[in-house]
């Protein structure tokens, strides 16, 4: 039974890979705009997402792929960018 199970998370998370990769190179130009950009498989919308205390619960490795599990619903954010700081110090990095 745990095969079994251990098969269908590996599939899933392909398959979400696949998706997000996809999701990823439609979204460029939002990651151009400096904003951060919150993608659900199920229905909720970033606003929830925050009140979910998503953002404030995980913390996101600037211009890393993250993946925060919350329920049943899977949370994808990706490319978060440091808001806090100016265009120089973002440079810099």
């Amino acid at each position: 039974m745990s095969n079994c199970g251990r098969a269908w998370k590996d599939q899933r998370r392909r398959m979400i890979m696949r998706y997000e990769v996809n999701r990823m190179r439609k979204s460029r130009d939002l990651v151009e705009k400096k904003k951060p950009y919150a993608m659900t498989l199920g229905h909720l919308n970033t606003m929830r997402l925050n009140c979910h205390g998503i953002y404030q619960g995980h913390e996101f490795i600037k211009r890393q792929m993250s993946l925060a599990i919350h329920g049943a619903n899977i949370i994808i954010c990706h490319w978060l960018v440091d808001l806090t700081k100016t265009e120089k110090e973002r440079a810099s990095d």
